[in-house]
């Protein structure tokens, strides 16, 4: 198995296997920033279980999952490790599953990971 340049991982060379296409993983490899994640030490339901409970509750769920990521050191490689994962479900760097949905679709297209927008 050969990593090639890009988005292509080719199987057997020289043997007419054709490529198969699908985004790189470097970006898997190396989560150690996580170490320095503001939500380190917070509870995982404040950005995975932010749709329950009563309006008021999750509002405030929101809220303090937001400002948490707002003032992250790690948010950028979280938002990397997010979108180039195409991360289904939670808030992870101030982001919801359905705008990395729309994230990675374009980065699929162009190549390119749109920069984040910094509220």
């Amino acid at each position: 198995m050969t990593l090639s340049k890009g988005l292509t991982v080719t199987v057997g060379e020289g043997d007419g296997t054709t490529a198969i296409s699908f985004p790189s993983l470097r970006h898997v490899m190396n989560t150690s920033w996580r170490e320095n994640a503001s939500c380190a030490d917070l509870p995982k339901a404040v950005f995975f279980d932010y749709q329950s409970g009563t309006t008021e509750n999750k509002r405030q769920t929101v809220a303090l999952a937001m400002e948490t990521c707002k003032g992250c050191k790690v948010r950028s490689q979280c938002y990397e490790f997010s979108v180039l994962n195409n991360e289904p479900f939670g808030i992870w760097a101030g982001t919801y599953p359905n705008h990395r949905k729309r994230l990675f679709r374009q980065y699929k297209v162009t190549g390119i990971l749109e920069p984040q927008e910094v509220a």
